[in-house]
């Protein structure tokens, strides 16, 4: 504060009232390479256009007149973030002090009036899990093979795979999965089989308690079991090969990366205080909501500031990563709703980013057909789900199936010993199929 304006406060602020003194150090727009001259190009926001004035209003020595804006009251009066990043030299810093109407003061020993600088803005330090393994690039193949095998039997096959539940073979998406798709087939062999042996061995009743069990979850389960392999492997073969996957787990070293700010709540920290602190309040403001890009350190590191106070506010809604020596448009990593970076004023946190922690087919995904083969009569004679194999069942089913390679789904053909059969599985070539899920530690 200038001589001059101690001056003018002293002769013009009457006494016996109560006064809010409010310091803000670091809130020169010119410290973030903007004019200050209206609400998007300033950092502290005091004052609003009367109707009808657009720009300039702001300008700290533009000349305007009083008349082309009012100031703020005390509660309207904020801080925003900067559309850049911060430094070290330009963090926000401030003070707001009560001074009662009990003060007294004279010109010659004026009232004392405290003041404590806080640092209103925090530090989260976000990292890639993983950070020293590398996905990307030549020589990477090793690693992203052994990730993309984690990640098919991890979480993209047991979606893919669904649940026989009650019999509606149904998943939580309402789609069926690919056990109730082998049950399916099993059902319509055993009712082929059933048919055949009424003619062919009739007098031997066997047959319709053989049927019954091949018709139960349980031999669907173990026969999607010899035959799963075939659908692992063929799933990780289609993410290995998937480009857009694998660009997900780049390297964040040196590289540029964007956060963005959830779109239903503002970058802003409003200067009044109340028992609990800084009020933050969680309405948007579109005029002060701006992504900031980072250049993440050598080790990957981004250091992120902003405000916040742990609850609802200040959120960000997604990072976007854009590898250090390409010209991409860089990769959006979604963040999950209700996490939060900076839980108050001054403080340091971290968090770690799994850009891939799962993969699941999305809604109802495109399907393909796809041909599965193994020894159905050491299937059949395996017992598995009660089934009580009986030698004359052997020329029925040498009937029942067709010679030559199964077309469509549902359709079978070979021969017990080199059975083939056609079912329809969710496609995993078809990257809008795919569903990725990140996961953020903080």
């Amino acid at each position: 504060m200038t001589w001059e304006q101690r001056e003018a406060l002293k002769d013009t602020l009457p006494a016996g009232n109560t006064y809010t003194a409010v310091f803000v150090a670091n809130a020169d727009p010119a410290l973030f390479g903007l004019d200050g001259m209206s609400d998007a190009n300033t950092v502290l926001h005091y004052k609003s256009p009367v109707q009808g004035v657009t720009g300039g209003y702001y300008g700290l020595e533009d000349g305007t007149s009083a008349e082309s804006y009012q100031y703020l009251p005390l509660t309207g009066i904020f801080l925003s973030l900067p559309r850049v990043p911060f430094s070290d030299g330009n963090l926000f810093y401030m003070d707001v002090t009560d001074i009662p109407a009990t003060a007294a003061g004279t010109s010659d020993a004026p009232y004392e009036c405290p003041v404590v600088l806080e640092r209103v803005v925090s530090r989260t330090e976000i990292s890639r899990a993983d950070s020293d393994v590398e996905y990307v690039g030549e020589g990477t193949d090793e690693a992203w093979n052994t990730f993309a095998d984690a990640l098919v039997h991890g979480s993209l096959y047991p979606s893919a795979k669904g649940s026989a539940g009650d019999g509606s073979l149904a998943g939580d998406d309402g789609r069926s999965g690919i056990l109730g798709e082998i049950r399916t087939f099993m059902e319509d062999f055993a009712e082929d089989f059933g048919r055949q042996a009424v003619i062919d061995i009739p007098q031997n009743p066997a047959y319709i308690t053989f049927s019954t069990a091949m018709k139960q979850p349980e031999v669907a389960e173990a026969l999607l079991a010899e035959v799963e392999g075939q659908i692992l492997e063929r799933y990780h073969g289609e993410c290995m090969e998937n480009d857009g996957l694998r660009s997900r787990m780049s390297s964040w070293k040196n590289a540029q990366v964007s956060v963005a700010f959830d779109g239903d709540v503002a970058s802003r920290l409003f200067i009044s205080k109340d028992a609990g602190g800084y009020v933050t309040v969680p309405e948007k403001e579109d005029g002060y909501v701006f992504d900031i890009t980072y250049t993440a350190d050598a080790e990957g590191v981004v250091y992120a500031a902003g405000f916040g106070d742990g609850s609802s506010f200040n959120m960000l809604d997604a990072v976007t990563v854009e590898p250090a020596g390409t010209s991409s448009a860089g990769v959006r990593i979604d963040i999950p709703s209700g996490l939060f970076f900076w839980h108050g004023p001054n403080m340091r946190n971290a968090a770690v980013c799994q850009p891939l922690e799962t993969l699941a087919f999305a809604g109802t995904p495109s399907e393909t057909l796809m041909t599965l083969s193994l020894d159905m009569g050491a299937f059949l004679r395996s017992g598995a789900g009660g089934m009580e194999w009986d030698s004359a069942f052997e020329a029925v089913f040498e009937t029942v199936i067709p010679d030559g390679l199964p077309q469509g789904a549902g359709s079978y053909g070979g021969s017990l010993g080199q059975f083939t059969f056609v079912i329809s599985i969710p496609d995993a070539s078809v990257t809008s199929n795919l569903n990725p899920q990140a996961s953020y530690s903080a």
